[in-house]
């Protein structure tokens, strides 16, 4: 039972993730939709979109995992080389759905810049994250250590 939720947990952690990259690649994808114009978009061009950010945020969680300690070396090798993944397969797979057909280039360019932003954005809000729990957990052990002294 612990082991299930366990995956259950990791599991809303990843599609929190996921569901974070996609709302930021969806919503610029429309902007640019409708500075060019359009008010229409291709469902099948959302549904790609979102299962190769779900695909890349699962594959995240496993290179980069949040709950593990890694060196600042290793932290920043494997977020950048997670990062350019993710562009490269984000590329690849818009260029062949052709998300961007009849775009001019900056609309690609916009949406692979906004997405690099998101994923630094997330390293950050990690690396920022285990620092201040390891500060509260160091404020709490202190306290303890008071607290029991005085006893």
């Amino acid at each position: 039972m612990k082991k299930i939720v366990r995956y259950f947990n990791w599991e809303l952690k990843n599609e929190f993730v996921a569901c974070a990259y996609f709302a930021v690649i969806l919503l610029m994808y429309c902007i640019i939709k409708l500075i060019l114009g359009t008010k229409n978009i291709d469902i099948l061009v959302v549904f790609e979109m979102f299962i190769t950010i779900y695909a890349l945020s699962t594959l995240q969680k496993l290179i980069l995992d949040d709950e593990k300690e890694y060196s600042e070396k290793t932290f920043i090798l494997r977020a950048a080389f997670i990062s350019v993944l993710s562009v490269i397969v984000t590329a690849v797979v818009s260029i062949l759905g052709e998300w961007f057909k009849g775009m001019p280039l900056w609309a690609a360019i916009t949406i692979y810049v906004v997405l690099i932003i998101s994923y630094l954005t997330v390293w950050i809000i990690l690396k920022l994250g285990k620092k201040y729990d390891t500060q509260k957990l160091n404020e709490q052990l202190a306290n303890f250590k008071k607290n029991n002294k005085s006893e």
